[in-house]
């Protein structure tokens, strides 16, 4: 999910693997078993930093969609998945908090802006309602979600009280706790984080193999990999779980070529304040210890908080020499290295 292709055309190479092997299979029970060996094993840990980008908006639509109509049907309510799918246009991405960085004084704006697109942030609204409330504060807009889908409802103090179903499904789905509304001096990063984990926890069920029909073979132990470490062949690995190796990054070329070394810091000025990101071995850009981003147009429209970036000129690295330059520039330049991150 995280910074991962969205395309359908880039699983184009893994379903024609797949074909051949289910089209061995002369039974159910082979299918099944076969899916389930090719089926990666996740808790969906990365939902607490997947966000909203700029290329992935029909795919974070859809996992809200099935967020939103598990719940609704878990609660006896009437629920239609399809209604609520991008392709409709019927339902729209709310984000709970208002485009206002100025009313977080505890938050940067660039804090601010990756907060606020995290998936814990978002739900749906159908496109009629959507526009009339985008400018509230965040209480104001969870009292009037009261009127809405459980899984934005639940966030008003007064939709808890006196509702069997909502206790049920919190207690038969482990919810307490996550399912719930908050107080009105509630961080905005707390609630994040809460409803971050509220949507893990519901994707566990969503996408459970067994429940699917998947005959999950039992995880064999491996030896971990230390955290914190960067990869350090220059290929791009796999980290779908399917084999299946992502497209490099723009970055990740002049990685692997040798002119960038994992853990330089690319930087830029913006309203008078040096911003810095680091690049890591698949040619990320990292704004944070969480937050990375594929291209560096991407990076540079959260840094800005525009809808565009002029990028590859917008960041600037620093050269072996000790000059600085532009990124266009050292890409168009091949005889250019970029100066080594400090050792330590």
């Amino acid at each position: 999910m995280h910074d991962e292709p969205t395309r359908p055309e880039d699983l184009t190479e893994r379903i024609f693997q797949l074909i051949p092997l289910i089209r061995g299979c002369r039974t159910s029970s082979e299918l099944a078993a076969r899916l389930g060996r090719e089926t990666p094993t996740t808790d969906f840990d990365v939902v607490h930093t997947f966000r909203l980008r700029g290329d992935n908006r029909a795919q974070v639509h859809y996992i809200l969609a099935r967020l939103t109509t598990y719940v609704e049907d878990k609660m006896s309510k009437p629920a239609d998945v399809h209604a609520c799918m991008p392709a409709q246009r019927l339902w729209q991405i709310e984000h709970l908090y208002a485009n206002h960085a100025e009313r977080h004084p505890d938050l940067t704006p660039l804090q601010f802006r990756l907060l606020r697109d995290r998936f814990g942030a978002l739900g749906l609204l159908p496109s009629s309602d959507n526009a009339s409330i985008r400018d509230l504060t965040f209480d104001p807009k969870a009292r009037w979600y009261i009127r809405r889908n459980t899984l934005l409802a639940v966030l008003s103090d007064g939709y808890a009280r006196n509702n069997p179903a909502l206790r049920k499904l919190r207690d038969s789905h482990r919810l307490d706790g996550t399912l719930r509304s908050f107080g009105t001096a509630t961080p905005m990063r707390k609630v994040i984080d809460v409803r971050g984990e509220l949507y893990r926890k519901l994707l566990l069920r969503i996408w459970d193999p067994a429940v699917l029909g998947l005959i999950v073979p039992e995880a064999e132990t491996t030896e971990p990999t230390p955290s914190g470490l960067l990869p350090s062949d220059s290929t791009v690995p796999d980290r779908t779980g399917t084999g299946r190796r992502l497209p490099r990054t723009p970055l990740g070329t002049l990685v692997a070529n040798g002119r960038i070394a994992p853990g330089t810091r690319v930087f830029a000025q913006h309203q008078a304040a040096r911003q810095e990101a680091t690049v890591d071995a698949q040619g990320l850009l990292w704004l944070s210890d969480v937050d990375s981003f594929g291209s560096p147009d991407e990076a540079g429209m959260m840094v800005t908080g525009r809808k565009s970036c002029t990028d590859w000129t917008f960041w600037h690295i620093s050269l072996s020499d000790g000059s600085s330059t532009t990124l266009r520039e050292f890409r168009a330049d091949p005889s250019l290295v970029a100066q080594p991150p400090p050792r330590g």
